[in-house]
């Protein structure tokens, strides 16, 4: 299992699955006494890596193939709302019901990727750091325009303005090796 998110002290979620596998969604509502299977959009490839609500209804799963899924009715249904070939979101978060990033890339070309979405992910854009030749494994939001990254060989960033410029922060580690959590 790769991720796990609570809504509040009944409501939570676990997601995991292996990449070329289907994903694997848990929710409980009773604070974790019982947990059922959930199934998302019917793809059955790409692990899920992440999972984010922004309250009892609104929630996205990030997964492998950089799908990323979202329901607005507690995960009774779900919609594709973005899906490539290669690499996989590794990381994702929501200030609020429309704006959110997220992160990943892929581990066979170490390409990192940071996204950004101002309409609750209906689309997306891909936000572009000069330099970034490695997979993104966490991100923090601060608010809508402060926002920490870090890469696969321990580089971090930060920008202040949406992703407009970035700053790499000097934090005397040195990669390879993923990242410590943010």
């Amino acid at each position: 299992l790769n991720d796990v998110h609570a809504v509040d002290a009944n409501t939570a979620w676990i997601v995991g699955g292996a990449d070329a596998g289907p994903p694997v969604v848990l929710k409980t509502t009773n604070g974790g006494t019982s947990w059922a299977s959930v199934t998302t959009d019917g793809s059955s490839s790409g692990g899920a890596q992440v999972v984010t609500f922004v309250n009892a209804n609104t929630g996205w799963i990030g997964r492998a193939y950089q799908y990323i899924v979202k329901t607005t009715d507690g995960g009774s249904t779900w919609a594709t709302q973005r899906s490539d070939t290669v690499g996989a979101i590794l990381d994702m978060q929501f200030v609020d019901a429309n704006t959110g990033y997220a992160a990943g890339g892929s581990d066979n070309s170490n390409n990192g990727m940071v996204l950004r979405t101002t309409d609750g992910g209906t689309t997306w854009s891909s936000l572009t750091l000069p330099g970034l030749t490695q997979q993104v494994y966490e991100l923090f939001v601060a608010d809508a325009n402060t926002v920490y990254i870090g890469t696969n060989a321990a580089k971090f960033f930060k920008t202040t303005n949406a992703g407009g410029s970035w700053t790499e922060l000097t934090t005397g580690v040195s990669g390879p090796g993923q990242s410590s959590a943010l």
